[in-house]
């Protein structure tokens, strides 16, 4: 009975896995010490190869339950890879009034996904990079753990 059930278990996660492939490109860097440096700039790649698709892009955020605030202002510049590139800035709201965190917690760890751009088209073929700044007033922003890009397409 015992082997029956792991089969089917491991049946299970092959096709959960296996039946999303939606998702382009996940990546995210991890920041030393969970203390993100004002002026440390988290630079991702992705590349693309389709220009026909629409694409869902989301930052994906991990930080402690002690971060200093309920929100995350990110600085982002995406660049294409002809050179042309365009800049965002984007709020992250990482718990609600009561603060009550967002986003799927474990412990004292907690990951959110912030959608940042929604139903889009890259405008050619090849590899965009992505510059992530904090804007926090803070220079030394604490608990922050892991800051990341994901494409998924439409």
């Amino acid at each position: 009975m015992k082997k029956n059930n792991v089969l089917i278990i491991t049946f299970l996660l092959f096709f959960v896995v296996a039946c999303n492939n939606n998702s382009v490109y996940k990546e995210s860097v991890d920041i030393p010490n969970s203390i993100w440096n004002m002026n440390n700039t988290i630079k991702l790649q992705a590349h693309i190869d389709d220009i026909e698709l629409e694409y869902n892009l989301d930052i994906s955020i991990r930080h402690a339950e002690f971060y200093p605030a309920q929100n995350l202002w990110l600085f982002i510049k995406t660049t294409a890879p002809s050179g042309e590139f365009q800049r965002d800035t984007v709020e992250c709201i990482l718990a609600d009034e009561n603060y009550r965190w967002k986003g799927k917690g474990l412990g004292q760890i907690w990951d959110v996904k912030v959608p940042f751009k929604r139903g889009i088209k890259f405008i050619e073929k090849g590899d965009y990079s992505f510059e992530i700044q904090h804007g926090m007033r803070m220079e030394q922003l604490p608990q922050v753990m892991k800051i990341g890009i994901q494409i998924d397409k439409l």
